[in-house]
């Protein structure tokens, strides 16, 4: 019996490898304050990439497929379109390729020349283009997927009895961000709370700098910026009101002494309404760089001011104890497997609020960006995870395993660090600990 039952099971998987299909998710990259990652400001915009792609599976005819998709089914996908760049951007930017979710393995291409890979299809990953891969008018983009996965050292490992189903393609948002030329790369806000909760300092640590030369190539033009005068500052906005809450003083960025410039800017924020899932008030978190005077960039975080803490073995929020009532939730669809359109995650998280949900599990992987802001907006705490599910002790010895582990906590932590709705990072579900 047993055994007539394995071969079903194999039987039914090797079926659903030959039936490989993409499961469409129907929707373009959200745009406003409310994007997943990288909201558009005066100074930065997005060339949307969702759409019309045509895709070829291990080495087949090329055929039409809307991205975003899921695609069930294990293979080497190729993946094309064009896309236009208009003659008014090719001045003082910067490109880059952002996209939200590609299982497993990517490489991307653009005009022919590669501008970068990475693994790991739940973490978000972006790509520094060169101008001189770019031209003005239509330019061709073409990424190759390799959806295996190993026992060893890929995250999902290749598939155990009863693991989640691991969708692979472009199954996210894709799309290019134009920002200046020299602008805002990287930044950390840290926020410690006085007099009760009634202010509130901040410390933002940003890096500057500039895209320029070959692919991959983060650097500044020393002649260029000689004589050039960049000043950065931090404003506290309120979203509700969009008044300023705080601002710091401007301080002048120098790049005379390396090719990015590393500062930290302090605010002092006074009274501010305090995040919590009965009350998610929230801010936007304004970094701006000016040249000779006049604003260059403007990068805006969301962000909620809440404080976390455990005590003997219990949750604080903002000093008050936290009583958790949650859930798991599998982000999935029946129709779109991974590739969840806007309105059904949107549709999920205002079906958790009215069951008085006020934390969530996301399980097996992280989370498309996007739902964390709909985790902030509504007020839900929620917990996210890497996809390490059913780990043997003997794979989590290896240390190629612990180091793709490593680097994915990393990624995931990078990304959804600034969300006041995270409260707890998962390294995994299901291990067996070979040891402490």
């Amino acid at each position: 019996m047993v055994i007539i039952v394995l071969i079903c099971l194999l039987a039914f998987q090797q079926t659903a490898h030959a039936d490989s299909s993409f499961m469409i998710g129907g929707y373009q990259t959200v745009t406003g304050q409310d994007a997943g990652l990288y909201s558009e400001s005066p100074t930065r915009q997005k060339i949307d990439l969702s759409g019309t792609w045509h895709v070829s599976i291990d080495g087949g005819e090329f055929r039409p497929v809307d991205v975003p998709s899921a695609y069930d089914g294990v293979g080497e996908l190729t993946y094309e379109r064009t896309f236009e760049i208009p003659q008014g951007l090719f001045g003082d930017t910067a490109f880059r390729l952002v996209a939200y979710g590609i299982n497993y393995s990517t490489e991307v291409e653009i005009n022919g020349i590669s501008i970068g890979s990475y693994s790991g299809g739940y973490t978000s990953s972006s790509f520094p283009i060169s101008k001189d891969v770019l031209r003005v008018g239509e330019n061709t983009i073409r990424i190759l997927v390799h959806n295996f996965l190993r026992t060893r050292d890929t995250l999902p490992i290749k598939a155990q009895m009863w693991t989640p189903k691991n969708y692979g393609g472009i199954f996210r948002d894709i799309y290019i961000l134009v920002t200046p030329g020299t602008t805002v790369l990287e930044k950390e806000i840290r926020t410690t709370f006085l007099d009760g909760y009634s202010v509130a300092e901040m410390e933002v640590d940003v890096v500057l700098g500039q895209q320029t030369g070959t692919v991959d190539d983060l650097q500044t033009d020393p002649a260029a910026t000689a004589a050039t005068v960049y000043h950065i500052s931090v404003e506290v906005i309120d979203r509700v009101r969009g008044t300023v809450l705080a601002q710091s003083q401007r301080r002048q960025a120098s790049f005379e002494n390396g090719n990015t410039v590393r500062t930290s800017v302090q605010v002092i924020a006074r009274n501010p309404r305090l995040w919590s899932p009965g009350q998610p008030d929230l801010y936007t978190v304004s970094i701006i760089l000016y040249k000779d005077g006049y604003e260059h960039d403007r990068k805006n975080v969301i962000y909620g001011f809440r404080d976390i803490e455990i005590r003997d073995g219990s949750i604080y929020l903002n000093g008050q104890l936290f009583r958790a009532r949650g859930i798991t939730y599998h982000e999935y669809h029946p129709e779109r497997g991974s590739a969840l359109s806007y309105e059904d995650l949107e549709r999920d998280v205002a079906l958790m609020k009215i069951a008085n949900i006020n934390l969530v599990r996301v399980a097996f992987h992280p989370p498309h960006p996007y739902l964390l802001n709909l985790f902030n907006r509504y007020g839900m705490m929620c917990m996210i995870e890497i996809p390490a599910v059913n780990i043997p002790g003997a794979i989590i010895k290896f240390e190629t395993f612990k180091a793709t582990a490593r680097n994915y906590l990393e990624k995931m932590i990078e990304r959804d660090r600034h969300h006041p709705s995270v409260l707890a990072w998962g390294i995994g579900d299901n291990l067996e600990m070979p040891h402490s």
